[in-house]
């Protein structure tokens, strides 16, 4: 059977700074699976960034990634550390340089230590520390982005993170993945508010992200 795709269908390549990353002080480092063993090893993206953007160029157009926020912001409300936050914008513009579309994901999963010791999503009084984070990313990583995800996937975070104990923080709680939910959809429409008046011309501008 022959498939036939919308003439603005996007084709495109993905990653996840969790995945491809060498993790630093977020809550996924040193997760284990069934048998015991450590996951202690990614593709080391960050020391292969020609190599993989050539890759990525030779794929597709478009390109969805996301930053590592606990590298980029050590502190609640801290300012971006300068290598780890020059080191995105050689790869943005490497990126650019290639001629891809980027969409940028603020949030993939992973949360820095120091958020998740305070709660977390659980907590309605953690969502200005994301908001934080996520405006300093939009004011210093704007100019390359055509295509913003506020969050992926929050119902399998929560889902597995709350319901199955399969992800961070392994717990079994479901009225906590409905708060978890819930503090996601506010921190999603703050953070509209916020950028709308700044790309009102983009399509497709700000959304969250679920499993098809």
């Amino acid at each position: 059977m022959r498939l036939t795709f919308p003439e603005k269908f996007f084709f495109g390549t993905s990653t996840a700074a969790v995945q491809v990353e060498t993790a630093f002080e977020h809550d996924w480092q040193g997760i284990k699976c069934r048998d015991g063993h450590v996951f202690d090893q990614t593709t080391d993206h960050e020391l292969r960034l020609e190599e993989d953007v050539n890759i990525i160029a030779t794929l597709a157009p478009h390109y969805r990634m996301s930053l590592m926020w606990s590298k980029l912001q050590r502190e609640p409300y801290g300012a971006f550390d300068e290598p780890t936050c020059r080191h995105y914008h050689t790869l943005l513009q490497s990126l650019k340089a290639r001629g891809i579309t980027i969409m940028m994901v603020l949030h993939h999963f992973s949360n820095p230590l120091w958020f998740a010791k305070r709660g977390g999503w659980e907590k309605e009084e953690n969502i200005p520390l994301w908001i934080d984070y996520a405006r300093r990313v939009i004011d210093e990583y704007g100019e390359y982005i055509s295509y913003w995800n506020t969050f992926n996937e929050p119902n399998v975070y929560a889902s597995f993170g709350w319901i199955t104990g399969f992800f961070p923080p392994f717990k079994i709680n479901p009225l906590a993945a409905g708060k978890v939910v819930i503090n996601m959809g506010k921190a999603h429409a703050q953070l509209y508010a916020y950028l709308k008046p700044r790309f009102p011309h983009h399509p497709g501008l700000l959304s969250t992200s679920d499993a098809a």
